[in-house]
């Protein structure tokens, strides 16, 4: 029972461990970001995807989910570090007449990488670009107006936005954690990223139990890294080329993931493909030290070296032992026991199977750690 547990936690963890890579925060109208950060929005009319002022630009990925073409349009008010509003941009592409992007129309389902220069006209008197700390999308400016700089200087967003409105924001002040978490995760689900969960978690489930099936063929008993993320993959990679080779590749990974998650999730995509043509070469010809970089660090169980000498002569016996033979023998030695010598003798004994291999896949993780 200990085990089924163990590696229902396990998968469970490798499932969660995938779930998407974005690292916009998922927003609505009338919500706050920090600067530096980013936010998707749903209006109307248009997707705002990535929304993020960077420097003077206003950047994101606008997609057109309207039935008719429509030009290019948003509007986003500016806070400063009080949260007090300090300018408005009012953009519509059909009233730029100076920019790349002017007079740009997007057709139904059609979207297109945008940047605006965040100009002076955007601001209230006596305020600027670095003043703003806070952005904030409050709608797609459908009707194509422009200027309305001081229309909310000096207010926050809960006086700009309308009284019946109800944001995201609201909501999550009366949630719990478990809520919040639930609504993160929940708010990423569609058809496509269903599936994406689905083929990783086969994936995984496939390169452990590979990963896992060599380590019992080499060792005599599983390994409890190969139900592990990241740690199966460099298990993986360790049975497959070696140590050196394996440690090269966490470190290549890590720093990976240190660039990027998306990045990092396909250094290891490439490895788990690798590694489960060599593992599944090893499962079928026994050859461990095959592909093994600078020298094999393979240590066989003694059950597949004596099985190797004897194929090799074959009259050569190979002594086996049964468990139930052994567990007989030893009670016949034994004339008296106590009670307490009967339990640490069934402790020990050959039929405590689960205990065993629960022992030694802890004495693997140790190790590595």
């Amino acid at each position: 029972m200990r085990k089924v547990f163990k590696y229902f936690f396990v998968s469970v963890f490798a499932f969660l461990f995938f779930i998407g890579d974005s690292v916009a925060i998922e927003s609505s109208v009338y919500e706050l970001i920090p600067v530096g950060s980013t936010l998707d929005v749903v209006t109307e009319h248009f997707v705002y995807n990535s929304v993020r002022l960077n420097g003077n630009l206003l950047e994101f990925e606008a997609v057109n989910f309207g039935s008719v073409k429509a030009p290019v349009s948003i509007s986003v008010a500016l806070f400063d570090e009080n949260k007090k509003n300090v300018g408005m941009v009012n953009y519509c592409s059909t009233k730029d007449y100076d920019s790349s992007f002017a007079n740009t129309k997007l057709a139904a389902n059609d979207w297109i990488y945008y940047s605006i220069v965040v100009k002076d006209k955007y601001f209230g008197k006596k305020k600027g670009l670095n003043d703003v700390k806070y952005i904030s999308v409050i709608g797609d400016n459908a009707y194509c107006k422009v200027g309305g700089a001081s229309n909310y200087l000096g207010k926050t967003i809960e006086e700009i936005k309308p009284k019946d409105m109800v944001t995201n924001s609201d909501l999550k002040e009366n949630n719990t954690v478990i809520d919040n978490m639930l609504d993160k995760v929940l708010g990423k689900i569609d058809l496509s990223t269903i599936v994406s969960w689905v083929v990783l978690f086969f994936i995984y489930f496939i390169f452990s139990t590979l990963v896992n099936t060599l380590s019992f063929q080499m060792y005599r008993k599983g390994n409890l890294l190969s139900w592990i993320p990241l740690l199966n993959v460099y298990l993986g990679i360790k049975f497959s080329f070696g140590g050196i080779v394996s440690l090269t590749y966490l470190i290549i990974v890590l720093v990976c993931g240190l660039i990027g998650f998306s990045l990092m999730k396909s250094v290891l995509l490439i490895g788990v493909a690798i590694a489960s043509v060599v593992v599944i070469i090893k499962i079928i010809t026994k050859k461990y030290d095959l592909f093994v970089i600078g020298g094999s660090n393979i240590k066989l169980s003694s059950y597949n070296k004596d099985f190797s000498t004897n194929k090799n002569n074959p009259s050569q016996k190979v002594e086996t032992s049964n468990p139930l033979v052994d567990f007989m023998k030893n009670i016949a030695k034994r004339e008296v026991l106590d009670d307490d010598d009967k339990k640490d003798d069934f402790k020990t004994s050959p039929f405590n199977w689960n205990q065993q291999e629960d022992d030694d896949n802890d004495d693997d993780l140790g190790q590595f750690l």
